[in-house]
């Protein structure tokens, strides 16, 4: 059993534990936008303000960047123009949206936490979406996932999570389900999943199967995720929106279902096999010719359709993989460059780890002529 150190200190209970805590500090509220009032606090921060209704006492909550944003979307009011507004007018500001507030009647979903420290608000508004929103939080994936990952012959451990105000996101690996001399001599390649979400309306519920380098703990996403949309069931948004709340949650009995096969699917050694034999192909398709790391991720970023400024951040993908035993002083391959991108994943925002995990996949299954680029 190799010794896998996991970039985190936590256990999975200790996590599990954590995300409940989390979880019991959130409320959500559905009301129609003309009960909504938009106010500014003294230190210019804006807040949404919930008129005492049915016994609910006021709520004065206080709004991140993404709820704000969102505020201004169901208002069709160009998000920059209000960011500057805010700034510069807040109070004028304030009773401009509050007039587009009272002319709109449609119905939203106000996501909250709260925030017992502070003396402005009740609260923080973390999301304003549609009443159609489907509710399948963090704590209800995790739950959903729990006993296939405990109970997996890969023995998953917690390699790494985060969460943000749009994203959560977790990586498990396997200590024990790994594979030798795959991507590089004498590195290990081991089996892992990428699971994501988001409660906020920024993207889908997902799960995706992780190859893991462990000498460097890069992760490339190597099969279509599962994903279940927030905002509609099988039948369709506007059925969903109708469905008494037992049904509601049958539908997500049927998606924690869904999830679980998903997880035991990705978890069995025939799927590490099948990545880890494409991974040693890569290893023998090199870069022929003259080389130079800078113009060969000029190349790829061209390739993978990426602005010029994440060339920059391949480049220094490249050089750390360079520096690693297995491929210091060895001929540059297809398997060096998906390291080399999914390495990357370490320095970006959490909203973009998914995507540099993904593109090591695509590096990993582009077409030889894509390929054959690189060397011209």
């Amino acid at each position: 059993m190799l010794d896998f150190q996991s970039r985190t200190k936590k256990t999975f209970d200790e996590f599990m534990t954590e995300l409940q805590e989390k979880s019991n500090q959130q409320h959500d509220f559905t009301i129609p936008m003309n009960q909504l009032q938009k106010s500014t606090t003294e230190d210019g921060t804006p807040q949404l303000v919930i008129e005492q209704t049915g016994g609910v006492p006021t709520q004065k909550l206080g709004m991140n960047k993404h709820s704000f944003g969102q505020l201004y979307a169901q208002l069709d009011y160009n998000f920059k123009n209000a960011q500057v507004h805010q700034n510069k007018a807040p109070k004028e500001f304030d009773q401009l949206t509050n007039a587009l507030l009272r002319d709109n009647d449609s119905q939203r979903m106000i996501r909250t936490y709260e925030t017992p420290d502070s003396y402005e608000h009740n609260g923080m508004a973390r999301a304003i979406v549609s009443e159609k929103f489907k509710r399948f939080d963090n704590i209800d994936l995790i739950q959903a996932i729990s006993e296939p990952i405990k109970n997996s012959p890969a023995q998953f451990n917690v390699m790494n999570y985060d969460v943000s105000d749009t994203r959560f996101g977790i990586r498990f690996c396997s200590p024990i389900q790994t594979q030798s001399d795959v991507s590089a001599v004498g590195d290990h390649m081991s089996s892992g999943l990428a699971i994501g979400n988001s409660e906020v309306g920024k993207g889908s519920t997902s799960v995706a199967a992780l190859a893991v380098t462990l000498a460097c703990l890069n992760g490339m996403q190597v099969d279509e995720k599962f994903r279940s949309s927030h905002i509609t069931s099988a039948q369709g948004e506007e059925y969903f929106n109708i469905l008494s709340q037992e049904a509601k949650d049958a539908d997500n009995r049927a998606l924690k279902l869904k999830l679980q096969s998903i997880v035991e699917h990705y978890s069995t050694p025939e799927f590490l096999e099948e990545i880890c034999e494409k991974m040693r192909a890569a290893s023998r398709d090199v870069i022929e010719g003259e080389f130079t790391p800078i113009e060969t991720a000029e190349k790829l970023g061209k390739i993978l359709a990426l602005p010029k400024k994440q060339h920059g951040m391949i480049a220094t993908g490249l050089f750390n993989t360079m520096q690693q035993d297995g491929f210091r002083n060895r001929p540059v391959s297809r398997a060096t460059l998906v390291n080399a991108v999914t390495n990357v994943s370490h320095s970006v925002a959490i909203d973009d780890v998914d995507s540099w995990e993904k593109m090591g996949g695509l590096v990993l299954n582009m077409s030889d002529k894509e390929f054959s680029r690189l060397s011209t």
